[in-house]
């Protein structure tokens, strides 16, 4: 049997849950902004870490909200998370950031 991956989704801004942070993952932070089209930023308050081609965020014990003023606020449980966004394929055009 499979094990299923914990997946929050924000707008376009997913969170995908990851057993441990990669060994060259640096710190980067205490705070994840990430703007959107509308230039509302989506806001996580937690330790950020990036190896240069991927941000991270690793949650604690207590958990932590992830806010944006045109999404409800997200609660995101205990762990280490690989930070993603979303992109689209529009074809004979290089794929581009999806915005909410």
């Amino acid at each position: 049997m499979s094990k299923q991956k914990l997946i929050y989704r924000q707008g376009d801004i997913i969170l995908e849950k990851i057993d441990k942070l990669p060994k060259d993952a640096k710190p980067a932070g205490n705070s994840l902004s990430l703007t959107g089209e509308t230039g509302n930023a989506h806001v996580l308050e937690a330790p950020v870490f990036e190896t240069g081609i991927q941000t991270f965020v690793q949650i604690g014990a207590e958990g932590a909200m992830m806010k944006h003023a045109e999404h409800p606020t997200q609660p995101i449980e205990k762990g280490n998370y690989v930070v993603r966004r979303l992109r689209e394929y529009v074809e004979k055009e290089r794929p581009r950031a999806v915005f909410d």
